[in-house]
């Protein structure tokens, strides 16, 4: 009997310490991407998740669709649908931590310019492709990133290049959205919820495909 209490207590000591060690970290606010239109709080009656890798191609295929849905839906005065966009890089894209990592660094610099950046990059996505940085070192790729950035927003190269630290807060919001991301059963990408329900869908989608889900959400309850 003493053996099985003891066993007992055993099991419940590993319990809490799995929980401990399990626990996805908590943001100290809820987790927010870079929304679309820009001032618009996710307060849209229809609000459209996207979650990115900024150098996956199939990303990239997604991309134009879901910026034309966002700017479809709010060219009146009201703000129909919001896009949120929370990138999430792959392991086996070399780039795509420090591409992700640039965009939260970019945001507390000048974040009115991220959509800005995000469009570059999809365009010029293929540098950073693999092949193209096999024998490339990391600070290099930093220098790339910074270089690019300030091509399509203005944003000095050394402001950026300054932030490429492993203590610096960017880097730290990169690695809680990553999380955050997987606590929402994101396993790729591009992955989509509409009003916080996933949804299934082929990248090579128009504007009239996502018309065809989102307009009855739109219309008036009976």
């Amino acid at each position: 009997m003493k053996y099985a209490v003891v066993l007992c207590a055993v099991v419940v000591v590993l319990a809490r310490v799995w929980s401990g060690v399990g626990q996805n970290p908590i943001p100290h606010r809820p987790p927010r991407g870079f929304v679309y239109p820009l001032g618009n709080n996710c307060n849209a009656p229809v609000e459209v998740t996207v979650f990115v890798d900024l150098i996956c191609p199939e990303s990239k295929q997604a991309w134009p669709a879901f910026k034309k849905v966002a700017d479809y839906y709010n060219s009146g005065s009201a703000v129909q649908v919001s896009l949120e966009t929370i990138t999430f890089p792959l392991p086996y894209h070399r780039a795509s931590f420090p591409a992700a990592q640039a965009s939260y660094i970019l945001r507390f610099l000048k974040g009115a310019a991220s959509y800005m950046w995000f469009d570059y990059i999809f365009e010029h996505q293929s540098k950073y492709y693999n092949d193209a940085i096999l024998n490339t070192k990391q600070s290099e790729i930093h220098t790339m990133l910074a270089k690019d950035i300030a091509a399509s927003t203005g944003v000095a190269m050394s402001d950026i290049l300054t932030h490429f630290e492993d203590l610096d807060s960017s880097r730290e919001e990169e690695i809680v959205m990553w999380k955050y991301a997987c606590s929402r059963t994101v396993s790729g990408t591009p992955f989509v919820f509409i009003n916080g329900v996933r949804v299934d869908f082929w990248t090579s989608w128009t504007l009239d495909d996502w018309r065809r889900v989102i307009d009855p959400l739109l219309e008036p309850e009976i």
